[in-house]
């Protein structure tokens, strides 16, 4: 009877003494093939710096992402298909290439890495190239390199179905990217076909 009351003194006590987890596990959100995230945006590259907000809208065959300064000013669309890339700037220059990343470079002098970031963005590597992956306790990626790419995920979002990141730093030479995605939307694209 003593050896019993010891045992579940000592149970207690280990129990009493375990650090209780500071925050629910959840597992990252499975997104479909067409989702919407809404957020964000500054880019730092060598001197300059840039700032605003973006949509991007991704189907399976296409990626569309919309870009806007301060008050709606500077605003960028880039769109990808099977087609090609397209790139309109303001209402009246529209530029055409091969990709996005190439297309962006060209115009802009800075490249947003289109390929990696539409699997970054949802908290996963790509899953067709190398990369070395870093994981928090619920499996969730906290940082990834990937394509000469360092990817920090910061924070995550709860969604409802498990999490989807809200805070994104990408880095690679002298350009930074810094992504905020303040809204997750699954479902049909917003604006295909246009």
């Amino acid at each position: 009877m003593i050896l019993a009351l010891r045992v579940v003194v000592l149970a207690w006590l280990v129990a009493a003494c375990a650090t209780p987890p500071t925050h629910p596990v959840q597992p990252p959100a499975e997104l479909p093939g067409t989702w919407l995230a809404q957020g964000r945006l500054a880019v730092t590259a060598d001197e300059e710096a840039w700032h605003g907000t973006f949509a991007w809208h991704q189907a399976p065959a296409q990626v569309l992402i919309e870009m806007a300064g301060p008050l709606g000013q500077g605003s960028v669309r880039l769109r990808e298909d099977h087609t090609g890339a397209l790139l309109e700037v303001g209402a009246d220059q529209v530029f055409h290439g091969r990709d996005t990343e190439a297309l962006l470079r060209e115009q802009l002098g800075w490249s947003l890495p289109v390929r990696g970031l539409r699997y970054w963005i949802t908290g996963r590597p790509d899953p067709d190239r190398p990369a070395i992956v870093r994981r928090d306790e619920a499996g969730r990626v906290i940082s990834l390199e990937q394509d000469g790419w360092d990817v920090a995920c910061t924070r995550y979002l709860d969604v409802g179905a498990g999490v989807l990141p809200h805070r994104l730093v990408l880095e690679r030479e002298a350009l930074r990217i810094r992504l905020v995605i303040d809204r997750w939307q699954p479902g049909p694209l917003a604006r295909e076909g246009s």
